[in-house]
């Protein structure tokens, strides 16, 4: 394998990683789309999606990262199609990392 399919490859990984990760933000920032205690508010609709997707950035820093990703995977130069067996370790790992995040926090929660 040839450093830059492998540079290539390290890349999507990493890219695609994070968009999982990121995506597992998605239902906090629906949750917090409209604020905590007393002083919350309700939202319904088109409002309530514009809101949850405006919340920690969520929205353009997924499309960024979903770009990205497509970009590097249509554009870079790619190893043969047997790497992408790499996805079970990914999802594994973020499901443990999203795990261990709400093990540390089950006090606040």
């Amino acid at each position: 394998m040839k450093l830059r399919e492998l540079s290539s490859a390290a890349l999507l990984t990493l890219l695609q990683a994070a968009l999982i990760c990121w995506m597992m933000l998605a239902p906090f920032a629906w949750i917090l789309r409209d604020g905590l205690g007393p002083d919350s508010v309700e939202t319904h609709g088109l409002e309530a999606v514009v809101r949850a997707l405006t919340n920690f950035y969520w929205g353009p820093i997924l499309l960024a990262l979903a770009a990205a990703s497509w970009l590097c995977r249509t554009r870079a130069p790619l190893p043969d199609p047997g790497w992408e067996r790499r996805w079970v370790l990914i999802a594994s790992l973020g499901v443990l990392t999203v795990g261990a995040c709400f093990f540390m926090m089950r006090g606040t929660l």
